[in-house]
């Protein structure tokens, strides 16, 4: 299990980098747009008062316009400022596999202790046959990591 626990380890954190390169692009690509977002607002709201000093607007519909432009380039910052901190990190939101992080703090286990068994093993159950029958903690986990390291293509 510790052996594949390392092997997943590799396997996830490429996954995980491959997988934080995409998020970052997209994020980029969302912050470039919400930055345009915003001076095309700056610059609607920068014409409102000519349109009002030639009669274009009324006062009403000049602080009516204003208000609402200031509203949604307020909302437009606010977003662009959560994307700036999603940049600064990409990968906050990736959660690692519980079974590789557990495994990776043993290493290669040589001797079995009990505070060891107790933290790795869920049940121990003796059939008829004296055979064993071993249930393990994190084993979905230890699945998709065999799972991963099975599908896993050559670089």
């Amino acid at each position: 299990m510790v052996e594949i626990a390392v092997d997943a380890d590799a396997v996830l954190n490429e996954m995980k980098r491959n997988r934080t390169d995409r998020y970052a692009v997209n994020l980029h690509e969302q912050l470039e747009k919400q930055e345009r977002t915003a001076e095309k607002l700056t610059q609607e709201m920068a014409e409102l008062y000519p349109d009002y000093k030639r009669g274009l607007l009324n006062l009403e519909q000049y602080k009516r316009n204003k208000q609402h432009y200031e509203q949604q380039l307020q909302q437009v910052n606010a977003g662009i400022a959560k994307l700036k901190a999603s940049v600064d990190d990409p990968a906050a939101d990736i959660q690692p596999n519980t079974f590789v992080e557990h495994f990776k703090q043993h290493g290669n286990i040589d001797t079995l202790t009990r505070p060891l068994l107790t933290e790795l093993i869920e049940q121990i159950t003796v059939q008829d046959d004296g055979a064993l029958a071993i249930d393990f903690r994190f084993s979905d986990a230890f699945c998709e990591a065999q799972h991963i390291i099975k599908n896993k293509r050559p670089a």
